[in-house]
């Protein structure tokens, strides 16, 4: 396992799956600034690898109030930056707007891409033709 260490969170990596890459992200908080920059921060350590899908298990211990434009702004950000990317969001505590968020990123043209409420649900929909 990889880990990249942040003052307001850390990224592990576990890449040992030939079908997607694995990312657990810990910290205190998140609001919209952190989450932008750890998906920034995932999406340049997967340009080091050749992957089909991206699984980020979100272990943020707070989410602090997000409005719905800093969800559709981030939603927006991430479908660019993993378009073609088949993309799992996993974490047991959803935030009230995530699925709205999920709406947008789909329909800015991520492709493939789901959030989910288990890791075994998210894993194999990562692992579907």
């Amino acid at each position: 396992m990889k880990s990249f260490i942040e003052s307001e969170y850390e990224i592990h990596l576990d890449d040992t799956s030939s079908e997607y890459l694995y990312f657990t992200v810990r910290g205190p908080k998140s609001n919209y600034d952190i989450a932008r920059r750890f998906w920034t921060q995932v999406k340049s350590i997967c340009s080091d690898y050749s992957f089909k899908g991206v699984l980020l298990h979100d272990k943020l211990m707070l989410v602090d109030d997000v409005s719905v434009a800093d969800y559709y702004a981030l939603a927006t950000y991430i479908a660019e930056e993993f378009k073609g990317v088949k993309l799992a969001y996993f974490r047991q505590d959803l935030p009230k707007l995530i699925h709205f968020a999920e709406t947008v990123g789909l329909n800015k043209g991520l492709g493939s891409g789901g959030v989910f409420y288990t890791l075994e649900k998210a894993k194999e929909f990562l692992l579907e033709n």
